[in-house]
């Protein structure tokens, strides 16, 4: 939380903790380097980098989780790949399951899922795996879904 008045720091608040910083670029550094430039805030004793290197990087997040109604998969570098999300229940049933063709103009993409298995009906609450597979990569993701 910030507050400014003509483009002057009144006060600051951080809350990073939520934030995932397991897929680079860090999701903390990069806020907090935004904060700081619009408040004019320089920094001392720390350098910056180039990380433009890590936008190439294939990628895939999960938000929000624990989620309640819908999530978000964000995919990071697949441009003009198809890609096969599947969705498995604790017991390593498939639940779900999609097919993505990615935009070849645009490194990033997102699909929203609204908790809804493969007849229609609401999953209940619980853990479960997004696997993803697209040319040369896979992964498979954990999330919680709560109702």
């Amino acid at each position: 939380c910030g507050v400014a008045a003509n483009n002057k720091t009144v006060g600051l608040s951080f809350e990073l903790g939520g934030l995932d910083d397991s897929i680079p670029p860090s999701t903390r550094l990069v806020l907090v380097d935004s904060i700081m430039q619009y408040f004019g805030i320089l920094p001392t004793g720390i350098t910056e980098s180039d990380m433009s290197h890590y936008m190439t990087a294939k990628s895939i997040s999960i938000y929000p989780n624990p989620s309640r109604r819908k999530m978000v998969v964000e995919f990071h570098g697949f441009s003009g790949e198809e890609m096969n999300m599947m969705i498995y229940d604790i017991t390593g049933r498939l639940v779900k399951d999609f097919r993505v063709m990615l935009d070849v103009s645009s490194p990033t993409a997102h699909v929203i899922w609204d908790g809804i298995d493969i007849r229609g009906d609401k999953l209940p609450n619980g853990v479960y795996f997004l696997k993803f597979e697209a040319e040369g990569y896979s992964d498979t993701k954990k999330f919680i879904l709560l109702r």
